[in-house]
């Protein structure tokens, strides 16, 4: 009964549109304080605990890391690099879009980041070039998708750290289907570029184009230092994140001399946008507790256990919970409050822990552009003047795509696990 109360109000909080962090808190405290006999203390502790993580310093470097490549010139020079291999096929401006997502996404782990940062770039470059609007925004918001999926991956950190995974097992099981998402929506585009008679470039010369990959290459070398340096046991995840600021900062203010007096703005901006996800991560965390003292995640085995022995039938159903949370809830609090519930499940069902957590990942991706609350949906529509209505109608073969490659990476377990069974 009381956990009922709890979450019933939560969702009153979420419909009166109190941000998620204090919505949960709230509840928490509220939990601690009124309907528990725990001491007042607690929920605090449980605050403190849930971001007391080593592994969790890399979330603010990867932040600050991605906000140095933009602003140090890293990222349109990437941008570039890739307009000029593809630029001269049909719809090349829009295949660049997709290419640069799957570079960004080497760096920032952040669909938010990546949404943000090429979305001021390529929606403009692509409506002076002839593409719709909706159109510009629904594959800006799109290929943002692939930048939690491709390491490195703030999601993959948290649900490395709420499942007790390794970092690099994760950073190693997202790589595969993120690139394997870029290629169909390549493909998507290709064909949809022929439908449409969508604008062709001018064909880079060879001159220019050794001269822009020159250009780019050491910030293409970036997510290499990352993925390098974990998987080959050089760094951490957070001595990876703390590598990469130094180099960016280094390529950006000596090589591509791009910063001035926005610098200190920059550490600014990551600082805010690094302690929002930290609160909320701190406010999961206590709500966590709650449920696992009013044992939900028995409670939840026990509900599940009649799926155990159809797997596909368990896991279409957390598909369906995960994608409609998603659409409601910000993606790492659904990550916090649901990895320690249903991992109990997911190990009775017979299924691979790492499988598992890449399929969340993917799923809440797909929430971030998806209505009500699509954060990166919401993000390329203001940078592009287009409506929720016009969204949905352009990306239509886009949404049909990403359910295509989730069902694979679900039902084909092989596509995740393989790269970190190698390692």
């Amino acid at each position: 009964m009381t956990i009922a109360i709890i979450i019933g109000l939560l969702f009153v909080l979420f419909f009166l549109r109190v941000p998620i962090a204090f919505s949960i808190l709230a509840v928490s405290l509220l939990y601690v304080f009124a309907l528990s006999t725990l001491p007042p203390t607690v929920g605090i502790q449980r605050m403190i605990s849930g971001v007391d993580s080593f592994v969790l310093l890399a979330l603010p470097l990867f932040v600050l890391a991605g906000n140095l490549m933009n602003s140090g010139g890293m990222t349109r020079r990437m941008v570039n690099a890739a307009l000029a291999y593809v630029g001269h096929v049909r719809g090349g401006l829009a295949q660049t879009n997709i290419g640069a997502s799957v570079l960004m996404s080497g760096v920032s782990g952040s669909a938010v980041a990546d949404a943000s940062a090429l979305g001021s770039m390529m929606i403009p470059a692509m409506r002076r070039a002839g593409y719709s609007r909706e159109y510009s925004s629904a594959l800006t918001a799109s290929s943002a998708v692939i930048g939690p999926l491709v390491p490195p991956s703030i999601p993959m950190v948290v649900i490395a750290t709420a499942a007790s995974l390794g970092v690099g097992d994760m950073f190693l099981a997202g790589a595969v289907p993120g690139l394997l998402v870029a290629v169909a929506l390549a493909v998507a585009t290709f064909f949809l570029s022929r439908r449409y008679a969508w604008p062709v470039e001018p064909r880079t010369r060879f001159p220019e184009l050794v001269k822009r990959t020159v250009v780019a290459a050491p910030a293409l070398l970036a997510p290499a230092i990352i993925v390098v340096g974990i998987v080959g046991g050089i760094f951490t995840p957070t001595e990876a994140g703390a590598a990469v600021c130094v180099y960016a900062l280094v390529i950006g203010a000596l090589l591509y001399r791009q910063f001035g007096r926005n610098i200190w703005s920059v550490f600014v901006e990551s600082a805010s946008a690094s302690v929002s996800v930290l609160f909320i991560i701190a406010a999961a965390a206590a709500f966590g507790y709650v449920l696992t003292v009013e044992q939900v995640p028995l409670h939840l085995v026990e509900l599940l256990e009649p799926l155990y022995a159809t797997p596909w039938l368990f896991l279409l159903l957390i598909n369906v919970v995960l994608l409609v949370l998603g659409a409601f809830m910000e993606g790492l609090a659904v990550i916090i409050l649901l990895t320690p519930v249903l991992m109990p499940a997911v190990m009775a069902a017979g299924i691979d822990p790492i499988h598992f957590a890449t399929i969340v990942v993917f799923n809440l991706m797909i929430g971030t552009i998806t209505p009500p609350l699509g954060v990166v949906m919401y993000i390329t529509n203001r940078i592009a003047g287009v409506t929720v209505g016009q969204f949905i109608k352009a990306n239509a073969p886009y949404f049909l795509v990403l359910g295509i490659m989730l069902a694979l990476v679900t039902y084909v377990p092989a596509v995740s696990t393989w790269l970190p069974s190698l390692f």
